[in-house]
């Protein structure tokens, strides 16, 4: 088992694809060159040497076993009779094979839509350099002329043998192209307040740092190789004696193979016309295109950019994703009386995250150590929800909802203990999150090493991204509940019978019938002020027709209402 400490993504150069293919045996160093089409023959039903289920290149179809059917025990042994490694058949599904190129082919990526890398570094347009590519411009070799060509900066004055082998042409200009001197043009050139196209500039200064400071070369972007994955990503079953299904990408690989040995023959030949090698490497373009990215001709093949990319990709699909260790999910609702910077935890929840470390505190008491004999027990006694609520005061745990498209997608709550089995957050926290309550889930995650919990704390903490760091704009904002609730409140019904209404000589007292359940929020009192007052239908005889709830607001607003002289 490897142990793998990071993972980078970056252009890959010939050497490595070669050591994908290559393998030592006994000593001997092998590299597994794919040279025929074929996969296998269909009257013996054993795969072609040399092909694309080569034994010899990916290993056996049966473990421990050859094509002659001589059975061996010893690991990683050569066949007498037929050469093939007597090896398990579980390394068809990692062993890979290569293909060397007569000629250098255009990695699809760097020249399409998706990242235009070739033509930022050339300075010319894409459709100039997909004319180039797949010769477009040969429809009139008869009128070609150098002077009237109407191509920039490096495809000025191409003659009439680089216009034909232009990936080779290419492959030398970049791989003798200077990065440090290209760095210095182009910061020269975005200090230039005259310059032109400074996003173009911008981006050919990013290619080339990450090419310079990553030691890449900039000719790795066109292939001398070209990898071919392991036989069992791409099987072929056999349903009857005559019957087989085959993947579609075997097909892709025969085409790339059938290309590439018709280029190497007619390189061999002579006094041949030079239309039918310009034919052979567009057909070559074409079908690595098919398999690197999605062309024109091919709407329904399952090429690899889309077996990386989206959701049903190998890396939101496989990689990422997972739910990991101290971690929960839960729906959310409202939660308007709690605080900001607080988050509601249900109890379920709370024990399932945080059990072993009420088992932990738990172990060193002995007097308690007979609660662990029964779980339910502890699940619904006062001593473990006071364990609970005692850790939740020092820790300090992070809220995610995904996708985590930025910063504020995460961010660190103080945990409250709340009956229930969903998480309650404050209102007004929502509009950071890009959520509502309809539905929404959100993870919880606890901070167990102390340079989190102190990241949590001060850098992730909600009382501290209440602003957007991309416009600057205060994210608390009121919605249409609280502003209509507002309303609601400071909007008085004079319809209702005011000399049935209780009267109260002090805020003190309406509270403590409000907080007794006696009154609701919502009733209308008269309350006795301090001064008098000249408006008939609000003040009569020093006393005030109003709501409770509107106390309150005044209270949550100034901190203190004596300063009103109520």
């Amino acid at each position: 088992m490897i142990n793998l400490l990071n993972l980078n993504i970056s252009v890959v150069s010939p050497k490595t694809i070669c050591t994908w293919a290559s393998r030592s045996i006994l000593g001997m160093y092998y590299i597994g060159e794919v040279y025929y089409p074929e996969t296998i023959n269909h009257s013996s039903g054993n795969p072609i040497t040399y092909g694309l289920f080569c034994t010899k290149i990916f290993g056996p179809i049966l473990s421990w076993k050859c094509t002659c059917l001589k059975i061996y025990k010893l690991y990683r042994h050569i066949c007498i009779l037929c050469g093939n490694e007597i090896n398990s058949n579980t390394v068809r599904r990692f062993r890979m094979g290569v293909l060397f190129f007569k000629i250098p082919v255009f990695h699809t990526w760097y020249f399409k839509d998706t990242f235009s890398l070739l033509p930022i570094i050339l300075n010319c347009s894409n459709e100039i350099l997909n004319n180039l590519i797949y010769y477009k411009h040969c429809k009139n070799l008869l009128n070609y002329n150098k002077c009237n060509f109407p191509y920039i900066d490096v495809f000025k004055k191409l003659s009439f043998i680089q216009l034909i082998y232009i990936s080779i042409f290419l492959q030398k200009y970049l791989n003798s192209l200077n990065i440090i001197n290209n760095i210095i043009v182009t910061k020269e050139k975005l200090l230039d307040k005259n310059s032109i196209n400074l996003t173009k500039l911008y981006k050919k200064l990013l290619i080339l740092n990450t090419f310079f400071f990553n030691k890449l070369s900039l000719s790795w972007v066109l292939l001398d190789n070209f990898p071919i994955i392991p036989p069992d990503l791409r099987p072929i079953i056999k349903i009857n004696k005559n019957k087989f299904i085959v993947s579609y990408i075997n097909s892709i690989y025969k085409n790339i193979i059938i290309f590439n040995n018709k280029i190497k023959f007619l390189n061999t030949l002579s006094k041949i016309p030079i239309i039918f090698e310009i034919n052979e490497k567009i057909n070559l373009q074409k079908s690595v295109d098919n398999i690197m990215y999605k062309h024109v001709e091919s709407k329904n093949i399952n090429f690899i950019l889309r077996s990386l990319s989206g959701k049903i990709g190998i890396f939101r699909q496989n990689l990422l994703g997972k739910r990991v260790d101290y971690s929960g999910r839960s729906v959310i609702t409202s939660g308007s009386d709690i605080n900001f910077s607080k988050v509601g935890i249900p109890l379920s929840v709370a024990c399932n995250l945080f059990s072993p470390i009420v088992y932990n505190i738990i172990k060193k008491y002995r007097t308690i150590k007979f609660i662990l004999n029964n779980i339910n027990y502890i699940y619904t006694s006062i001593l473990y929800r006071r364990l609970i609520t005692r850790i939740f005061k020092t820790n300090i745990i992070i809220i995610n909802r995904a996708p985590t498209l930025h910063r504020l997608n995460i961010q660190g709550f103080k945990p409250y203990l709340i009956e229930g089995r969903a998480i309650k957050l404050y209102p007004l926290v929502c509009s950071s999150f890009n959520a509502d309550f309809d539905g929404d889930q959100m993870s919880v995650i606890l901070t167990m090493s102390k340079p989190s919990r102190l990241e949590a704390k001060y850098i992730l903490s909600s009382d501290k991204n209440f602003i957007s760091p991309a416009t600057g704009v205060n994210l608390f904002k009121l919605n249409q509940i609280f502003l209509l609730g507002l309303f609601m409140i400071n909007t008085l019904s004079y319809k209702t019978n005011k000399k049935s209404i209780l009267y109260f000589n002090s805020i003190d007292e309406l509270l403590y019938y409000t907080s007794s359940g006696i009154i609701e929020p919502q009733n209308y009192v008269w309350l006795k002020l301090k001064y008098i007052s000249v408006i008939k239908n609000i003040f009569y005889n020093n006393f005030i027709f109003t709501s409770i709830v509107r106390f309150m607001l005044i209270e949550s607003i100034f901190f203190n209402i004596k300063q009103f002289n109520i």
